[in-house]
């Protein structure tokens, strides 16, 4: 009877701090979660992103310091060639012909962010097929297919740095991007969404729907 009631106890007293973990986690990221849009700019501080360590919610960047980021453009493409990119940079992904190609500008500007390497990795930006309209969930990432940032190496592109890229501490470049959107997921939500967990804490929308797609 004793041990019965010793363990309903330490039940109830561990049920009682996830519960508080959990409410405070979700108190943080409900005012610590951001979005911008097409053409505004987002910061993305290492010593911000940190303030939210004790309760677990942070994006956990590959640098120290500040990047700011501004998506320029967002638009659909039939293919790479209609997009008027160069095809010899692309990653073999085969598309299938309802495929499309959606290709993002993006400008970044190195406040004051370093790492040890002095190279950057684009896929801190994960681009993000939310939900249909009609509220069908659909679990799906953009693959990507083109980066203009790599390394030049003798003889052409550095292959082992493909999605790496370098700027300097109060640099300002513009990197072209571009995703395979596969057939049926031009309605859905689409945003990027920055970091290395799973936490969506900094955001940048692209478009809610069929009603706001660009090139389709």
């Amino acid at each position: 009877m004793v041990i019965a009631l010793g363990l309903s106890g330490l039940y109830l007293w561990n049920y009682l701090q996830n519960r508080a973990k959990e409410e405070a986690f979700q108190a943080y990221a409900a005012v610590h979660t951001y979005h911008v849009g097409v053409g505004e700019a987002i910061a993305l501080d290492s010593r911000q992103d940190m303030e939210g360590s004790d309760v677990g919610y942070t994006a956990l960047f590959h640098w120290a310091g500040c990047m700011d980021a501004t998506l320029l453009s967002a638009d659909y493409f039939d293919s790479l060639e209609d997009a008027g990119l160069d095809t010899e940079r692309a990653l073999p992904i085969e598309l299938d012909k309802d495929d499309h190609v959606l290709v993002c500008r993006m400008q970044m500007k190195n406040v004051d962010a370093t790492n040890e390497s002095g190279l950057f990795n684009w896929l801190v930006f994960d681009l993000v097929l939310g939900q249909r309209l009609d509220h069908t969930p659909v679990p799906y990432n953009g693959e990507l297919i083109y980066f203009d940032g790599a390394p030049e190496v003798e003889g052409g592109i550095d292959h082992e740095n493909y999605y790496r890229f370098h700027i300097s501490p109060g640099e300002t470049r513009e990197f072209t991007a571009a995703y395979v959107v596969r057939a049926g997921y031009e309605d859905v939500r689409t945003f990027f969404t920055i970091g290395t967990t799973l936490n969506q804490k900094y955001n940048i929308d692209i478009h809610d729907g069929p009603e706001e797609v660009s090139g389709i």
